[in-house]
């Protein structure tokens, strides 16, 4: 009604088929903010608290409260009706295995990675898989991780995190040449890596005078 209404008001009507190529790409567009930007909502309350618990790094206590979730197999995923809400159960237990390391916990989040059918989720976990690596020293596996991350799917928080991870991993393995533009970027936004990112970038600058 509220379309037809807008367009008839039109002296010069626009053609259907602009018409409906304007509504498929503000439909397409809604789809992809959605999937971006998604995190907490349609979510059941004890994922939600859990992820919570994540964001804030206590991880023990975000598994205190998924244990009295049921979980259901990643195999299961196509075929339950409630698939995003297990996702992200899935996704909050095997952070929380991974960042207590458990056993098993980086197969099964490889696993979770290779498996699961919902981008953002994916992406996420990939970044947090690259977090854990750098955190453990393991810088390659960080690059790793880090670059099959796509940037769209990361709040302003995780992108600098990102950026300045990045940045060091490619430094530390002596990949000089591509470390400057991730330190430059983690320098300019405030927050916990921009005196880090200052630091490091002059560095890089001092050695290639």
């Amino acid at each position: 009604m509220f379309t037809s209404l807008c367009f008839s008001q039109i002296k010069h009507p626009i053609p259907k088929k602009v018409v409906l190529l304007f509504l498929w790409l503000c439909c397409s567009w809604c789809f992809a903010n959605a999937q971006r930007t998604m995190r907490l909502t349609d979510i059941d309350f004890p994922v939600t608290e859990a992820l919570q618990y994540i964001d804030k790094g206590q991880y023990q206590q975000a598994s205190n409260l998924l244990q009295q979730y049921p979980t259901m197999p990643l195999t299961l995923l196509h075929t339950s009706p409630y698939t995003m809400q297990i996702s992200w159960a899935l996704y909050a237990k095997y952070l929380c295995e991974l960042f207590l390391e458990e056993q098993n916990a980086i197969q099964h989040m490889r696993d979770f990675i290779r498996d699961i059918p919902f981008e953002n989720i994916r992406h996420l976990a990939s970044f947090q898989m690259a977090r854990y690596h750098f955190m453990q020293g393991k810088f390659e596996q960080a690059i790793q991780y880090h670059n099959l991350t796509n940037i769209a799917y990361l709040n302003n928080k995780e992108l600098n995190s990102r950026n300045f991870e990045l940045g060091y991993a490619y430094l530390v393995t002596q990949q000089i040449d591509k470390v400057e533009p991730f330190f430059n970027t983690a320098k300019k936004i405030p927050g916990q890596y921009a005196t880090q990112g200052t630091y490091y970038h002059g560095i890089i600058n001092y050695y290639k005078k």
